[in-house]
Parts: C-alpha cells; sequence; structure tokens
C-alpha cells in the first residue's frame, strides 16, 4: 500500500477587500444595519467580526 502525500499551501498574498459603500452621515441607515447584526449575526460572530469598527 503506497500513499501519496499532498501538501496544500495557503497563498500568502493579500486579497484586496472590495470597497463598501460607507455612509456615515446616513443615521437611519446605520441603526438599521446595527439592528440587523443584533438580530441575525452577533449571535455567532459577535461584534469582533465587524469590517469597520466605527
Amino acid at each position: 500500500m503506497s500513499f501519496i502525500t499532498v501538501q496544500s499551501f495557503a497563498s500568502e498574498g493579500e486579497h484586496p477587500l472590495d470597497k463598501a459603500p460607507n455612509r456615515l452621515n446616513n443615521m437611519s441607515a446605520l441603526q438599521n444595519g446595527a439592528k440587523l447584526f443584533v438580530n441575525y449575526c452577533m449571535n455567532c460572530h459577535g461584534a469582533v467580526s465587524m469590517r469597520y469598527n466605527r
């Protein structure tokens, strides 16, 4: 019996992130996004996983 070991290495290069539409002056949109995050995402991901810490 012979075993073939296959090694895969993750690329060390960084992938560019897509630009997010930052509308920091639109308070109702920010509140709606925070509400959606708390209701659907925060249970599993927590606030640490937020992309922007504003």
